[in-house]
């Protein structure tokens, strides 16, 4: 994908509301506090916000807000969110992985089948795009599975003290 005239790799996320871009390919931006879900669960918080011209293969270009980020997230330096996709007029994805946006008629991209990981302090996890699936593995401490539960009460009752405001909560 071309943006502010330099050809750049990118996702493209349906996912995600806004566009997110590494700090050298954005040369203006506002200090802003912002931060992002990740698809860890973590919050990573954002440098700033800016601005980027997108640039199609029929010569047109929008400007997107942008936020802007010290580190690839995913290992992308582009991370093209619903406000750049809708800003282009939408993407369309054939059955050889073409993307398309707007009304081009020429491909302006490939979708990869990239593995996407993730790599927690217990677990991991990896997107396979070409499979559709991901493959979760847990981090045991010392490389040994916990042993198993030997729980012998299913249900614990609620404690006198609690009583009242708990069967309150049902009736509503």
């Amino acid at each position: 994908m071309w943006m502010n005239c330099v050809l750049t790799t990118a996702l493209v996320d349906t996912g995600r509301s806004r566009c997110i871009v590494h700090v050298s390919c954005c040369s203006s931006w506002k200090q802003e506090v912002v931060s992002v879900l990740t698809v860890s669960g973590r919050e990573h918080f954002c440098k700033d916000t800016g601005i980027v011209r997108l640039h199609l293969s029929n010569g047109s270009s929008v400007d997107v807000d942008v936020l802007v980020v010290d580190s690839n997230l995913l290992g992308f330096p582009f991370i093209l969110g619903m406000n750049g996709i809708m800003a282009l007029g939408g993407a369309t994805v054939n059955v050889e992985r073409l993307v398309r946006f707007g009304k081009e008629d020429t491909a302006v991209c490939a979708a990869a089948a990239t593995v996407i990981g993730v790599d927690e302090q217990d677990f991991s996890a990896t997107y396979d795009a070409a499979t559709n699936s991901w493959t979760t593995m847990w981090k045991w401490s010392q490389g040994v599975e916990p042993g198993v539960l030997q729980n012998q009460i299913e249900e614990y009752s609620v404690s006198r003290q609690a009583r009242l405001v708990y069967e309150k909560e049902l009736e509503k």
